[in-house]
């Protein structure tokens, strides 16, 4: 599970078409910033291998190798759970996603200072969350 930067149809044009939220706008300038930062996001580890003595998938250790039966093995990771809960607030957190549309007053230097700092996430053992410095407010900013 990771970001993917893909050239695609609409979804909207899609017999699968479920439907989509609205989240907001990016600045075509900061598009870079965030290319980086969906790719700085950690996705969760590998959870399954197909296990050819059973003949079937089953839950694994993010290194590949099965659980024995006396390991506490966690539960999935969904990737829908990833993007809500780790995708989504990292976007919103970020500084640079508009919800009500882009400012036509945005200076054009902000956005460039922006675009040359890599946002990356972090891990803190102590608060056991992610987080980073944004550059925009000046200020760390911290996963749920």
């Amino acid at each position: 599970m990771s970001f993917q930067e893909e050239t695609r149809r609409r979804p909207e044009s899609s017999t699968t078409f479920h439907q989509k939220h609205y989240l907001g706008q990016i600045p075509v300038e900061q598009y870079e910033v965030f290319v980086r930062l969906m790719r700085s996001i950690p996705a969760p580890p590998r959870q399954r291998i197909f296990d050819s003595t059973a003949m079937r998938w089953v839950q694994c250790k993010p290194d590949g190798s099965l659980y024995q039966r006396r390991d506490t093995v966690p539960p999935y990771i969904k990737s829908t759970e990833w993007v809500l809960d780790r995708v989504i607030p990292a976007l919103q957190q970020s500084g640079f996603l508009y919800t009500d549309g882009i400012p036509q007053e945005q200076p054009v230097a902000d956005a460039q200072e922006t675009q040359g700092e890599t946002i990356e996430w972090n891990w803190d053992e102590a608060q056991q969350k992610f987080y980073f410095y944004n550059f925009v407010t000046e200020e760390y900013v911290w996963s749920d």
